[in-house]
């Protein structure tokens, strides 16, 4: 540090209210107009406050901890109800609410954590944190500063946002002008027979050459295979139902998904992936508890379907498009990060007294 500020402890800068906290099961919580909070921010809304003023959030279990983009610590305001996974800390006498926010947000306490299956920074532990203090006029001095350049900084991140949403509606764009603007359709059924994959537990999973695919995907190797062409599989239960994806030559599809058994020879199979993609198949499953998508509900789906070399004409620009956006959605990606870099920096900057 390039300044002789003294350095204290949180247990002696602020006060520990989570002696007020009340927790409460979702069952028992009754909806109503003041937000409710837990480790990482509101989690809902209720009909009843605990604290009515301005405190700091410290996550006590759950949070994100070790994150260089998410938070630990955030400010709350006016009439609240805060459950048991997040300290609530009020500064005493001589500590700014947002030089402390600022120190809290990305502090590393690492050292502190405790739990191997839920990460957990206790009390006793939070209270040990060092916080610099610097007088209180150079604290809200900082933190004007501070507050300006983070918003320029977030307005750039959001705007970096915006154009990553704006990359991925190249390909939906793309997608719709080629598949439903046109009438020449067949039925799936016409074209396709599916199959159910067959069950293979997590627990047989090993190191064998083949790869195994189940709802979502791609979800390890086995020593077997069950198909030995490259197919189209389509989650048929759970979280996954109806995505989309492609296999490899020699895998195994689990019975979590359904696959391409017999293609016709009209059809080129790289055409049909990109025609299953945009029909978003995940709206005709049967929303039960456990949602479920049917092979004939699949097969009565009409599709845009020309002939053999329009269908590879559609595959390479289609393709093609897809690798630029890639390439576009990288750049942007590495530019938000380089940004996440910089917020760290400029933080690291204040805390040092560099600002």
């Amino acid at each position: 540090m390039k300044t002789n500020w003294p350095t204290k402890k949180l247990g002696e800068v602020t006060d520990f209210l989570d002696n007020l906290r009340k927790p409460i099961t979702e069952s028992q919580r009754i909806i109503g107009p003041y937000p409710y909070y837990g480790a990482n921010g509101q989690v809902g809304w209720i009909n009843n406050y605990i604290f009515n003023e301005d405190l700091i959030l410290l996550a006590e279990d759950g949070g994100n901890f070790g994150s260089k983009t998410k938070p630990i610590a955030y400010k709350i305001s006016g009439k609240t109800w805060v459950n048991n996974h997040a300290h609530v800390l009020r500064p005493k006498d001589g500590m700014d609410i947002n030089w402390l926010l600022f120190n809290l947000m990305f502090a590393d306490v690492a050292r502190f954590i405790k739990g191997a299956t839920r990460a957990k920074l206790n009390q006793g532990d939070a209270r040990k944190i060092e916080i610099p203090v610097p007088p209180i006029e150079e604290q809200k001095r900082i933190v004007k500063k501070l507050e300006k350049i983070l918003a320029k900084i977030e307005e750039a991140c959001s705007c970096r946002r915006q154009s990553n949403e704006e990359t991925k509606n190249i390909i939906n764009s793309a997608i719709s002008n080629i598949f439903f603007s046109n009438k020449k359709k067949k039925s799936l059924g016409e074209l396709v027979k599916l199959s159910s994959g067959e069950l293979l537990n997590k627990d047989k999973l090993n190191n064998g050459p083949y790869s195994v695919y189940g709802g979502g995907g791609y979800v390890g190797q086995y020593d077997k295979y069950l198909i030995n062409e490259s197919s189209i599989g389509i989650g048929r239960v759970g979280a996954r139902c109806g995505c989309v994806f492609q296999t490899n030559p020699q895998s195994w599809i689990t019975d979590n998904a359904l696959y391409i058994k017999e293609l016709s020879k009209e059809t080129n199979l790289d055409y049909l992936y990109w025609v299953l993609q945009s029909l978003n198949l995940r709206k005709f499953a049967n929303e039960a508890a456990q949602p479920v998508i049917s092979q004939n509900k699949i097969y009565s789906q009409e599709i845009y379907f020309p002939d053999l070399k329009e269908q590879e004409k559609i595959v390479a620009y289609l393709d093609g498009l897809s690798e630029k956006v890639q390439v576009l959605q990288k750049l942007q990606k590495e530019q938000l990060q380089d940004l996440e870099a910089l917020k760290q920096s400029v933080l690291h900057q204040a805390f040092q007294g560099e600002l």
